[in-house]
C-alpha cells in the first residue's frame, strides 16, 4: 500500500472511529514506515494511533521516530504509558533516547525505570557514543 493511500485509510478509520478497523491495519505496517507516517499527523491523532498499538510495536515504532516527535509523544504519554514504552525498548535505545531530550523529559524517562537500569544507564552515558556501548542489547 502506498504512503498516501495508507495515511488516507488511517483518517477515513480516525473519522470514522472504527478503531477496531484501524488497529487490524495498524498491526501490518512496518513499525518503520509507521514512525514516518505519524509525522503527517495532528499530535492528537498520532497519541490516539499509537495508543492502538501493541506494547511491542509501540516501543518499537517509537525507537524508529525522529527525537522531536518523540519528546511530542512523550509530552502527551501517561507516567504509566510512557514506562511501558521504555519498558519494551532495548536498553541503548533507552540511552539513545535520554541524550536525545531535554532535561525535564530525561527526568521523567528516569523516574520509569528501575533503579539498577537507571545505573546502568548512567553508566553507558559516560561511554563515547561510538563505543561498544550501542551494541550493548537488555
Amino acid at each position: 500500500m502506498e504512503d498516501n493511500s495508507v495515511q488516507e485509510k488511517i483518517d477515513e478509520l480516525l473519522n470514522a472511529k472504527r478503531f477496531g478497523d484501524l488497529r487490524n491495519l495498524l498491526e501490518d505496517l512496518n513499525s518503520t514506515d509507521l514512525s514516518l507516517l505519524l509525522n503527517d499527523f495532528s499530535v492528537e491523532n498520532m497519541i490516539l494511533i499509537f495508543r492502538l498499538l501493541s506494547k511491542d510495536q509501540a516501543a518499537e515504532t517509537f525507537s524508529y521516530m525522529e527525537p522531536e516527535l518523540q519528546e511530542k509523544l512523550i509530552a502527551s504519554l501517561t507516567d504509566k504509558e510512557l514506562k511501558e514504552v521504555v519498558d519494551e525498548l532495548f536498553l541503548d535505545d533507552t540511552v539513545d533516547l535520554i541524550e536525545e531530550m531535554p532535561s525535564n523529559v530525561v527526568k521523567r524517562i528516569l523516574r520509569t525505570i528501575t533503579p539498577s537500569e537507571r545505573k546502568i544507564v548512567n553508566e553507558f552515558l559516560n561511554y563515547p557514543s561510538d563505543s561498544a556501548r550501542k551494541y550493548y542489547d537488555k
